[in-house]
C-alpha cells in the first residue's frame, strides 16, 4: 500500500466515524496548523515523516488510530 492509498484509507474512516479501532464515539481534533508542526519538529529536532506530517496538517491533529487492511 502507498502513502497515499493509507492516506485516503485513513480519511475515508475519519469520515465514516471510525478514527480509531475502538468501538466507542470517539472525536477526532481539527488537523494541526502548520506553525504547530513546525515547532514539534523544532522542538524535537528532526522533521516528521512525511505521511504523519500530512495526516497531522491534513486530517487531525491525533486521534487516529486504526489497523488498514
Amino acid at each position: 500500500m502507498t502513502d497515499d492509498e493509507l492516506f485516503e484509507a485513513v480519511r475515508a474512516r475519519v469520515r465514516a466515524g471510525r478514527p480509531t479501532d475502538e468501538p466507542s464515539a470517539v472525536t477526532v481534533p481539527e488537523p494541526a496548523s502548520l506553525s504547530a508542526v513546525e515547532e514539534v519538529e523544532r522542538v524535537v529536532g528532526y522533521p516528521m515523516p512525511p505521511l504523519v506530517r500530512r495526516l497531522y496538517l491534513e486530517i487531525a491533529d491525533g486521534g487516529v488510530c486504526c489497523t488498514i487492511g
